[in-house]
């Protein structure tokens, strides 16, 4: 299936909604140039099909966000060293950013950013309510929030979009093992879907649940991420955030109760499957992949779904040899 395109006034409407998530006041970033100049990821890797996908995206971010929340030590950092619950919009858009150009940015531009990034971390240091001491740059705490935002986004994407066969999975990850989890200072990304089993099975016994767990549920539903009348539909995708968690892992830090409600999840999995095929000016992955000297289409054709650069998958997204749905989602 091919891109859908919507009227004039509808897309310019949705492209200044992507727009104002993606590209914040005062960081606006060129994804056009320079021309020719490769990410961090490969244009027909799967991190790029799936980070094009607004629907999958907003759920893996909030359910990777709950997960390091989780983490008393991470939790501490935000809370104490972050304008998060004064100005929860800014520090999403920065957020949203920030991955964006992980994936799609000139590799050159996507490197000095995470060094400034890594810089501030390095200030990020303190004790936690409970009397242990915690600082930003730490291996382990790098470790978890890395593989949790991986696994939130790849299995949003999995789950509530057009899906993605286990090996692709397992190839995405690999790739940011090796390309990216160094220049985060990540010493420990997990490579493959089993690996990310067996880490969230050990950081399991840290996590806890926590008042400022649910403190955030409130503030990112209020939050005014959405126009008034989307705000439903925000509501609806904060809810498949804490789905897309791992069971284990939502139901040990008091999250579960916040999931999906009966017979929304069709409802969500129709909007990511149709998020994954509107095209939209505005998105990052349209800049990106002219800057490589694609079609701006290029991720609603060959890339859109399939794997076409080792022939492995057919190009209708049918065909794609899908998983069983407890074979990622854990």
């Amino acid at each position: 299936m091919g891109a859908i395109y919507l009227p004039g006034p509808i897309a310019n409407y949705f492209n200044h909604q992507v727009n104002d998530l993606f590209q914040p006041a005062g960081m606006n970033v060129d994804f056009t140039s320079p021309q020719n100049e490769a990410a961090l990821y490969e244009p027909g890797s799967l991190a790029w099909r799936a980070y094009k996908n607004p629907v999958t995206v907003f759920i893996g971010g909030v359910s990777a966000v709950c997960m390091q929340l989780a983490e008393p030590r991470v939790r501490s950092g935000v809370w104490e060293h972050s304008n998060f619950k004064d100005n929860t919009k800014a520090r999403i858009q920065r957020t949203g950013l920030a991955a964006m150009m992980t994936v799609y940015g000139p590799k050159n531009a996507a490197e000095k950013m995470i060094q400034r990034v890594n810089r501030m971390h390095e200030r990020v240091t303190g004790v936690t309510p409970n009397g242990e001491p915690y600082r930003a740059n730490d291996p382990e705490l790098l470790n978890w929030v890395f593989n949790t935002a991986n696994y939130g986004f790849l299995s949003a994407y999995d789950r509530f979009g057009p899906g993605a066969a286990r090996e692709e999975i397992d190839v995405s990850l690999e790739e940011a093992a090796e390309n990216v989890a160094p220049l985060w200072g990540v010493t420990s990304a997990v490579r493959s879907v089993s690996d990310v089993q067996s880490s969230f099975d050990k950081m399991l016994p840290k996590l806890e649940s926590h008042p400022y767990l649910e403190e955030f549920m409130v503030i990112i539903k209020k939050a005014e991420l959405m126009p008034s009348y989307l705000r439903p539909v925000q509501l609806l995708l904060i809810r498949a955030a804490v789905s897309n968690m791992p069971e284990n892992v939502s139901a040990r830090v008091g999250l579960d109760k916040f999931g999906l409600r009966p017979g929304e999840e069709t409802l969500v999995k129709m909007m990511g499957k149709l998020a994954d095929r509107v095209y939209l000016d505005a998105l990052p992955a349209i800049d990106a992949s002219q800057r490589m000297g694609l079609p701006a289409d290029y991720l609603y054709t060959r890339g859109a779904n399939d794997n076409e650069a080792d022939g492995s998958h057919d190009a209708a997204p049918n065909h794609n040899p899908k998983p069983p749905a407890d074979e990622f989602h854990l």
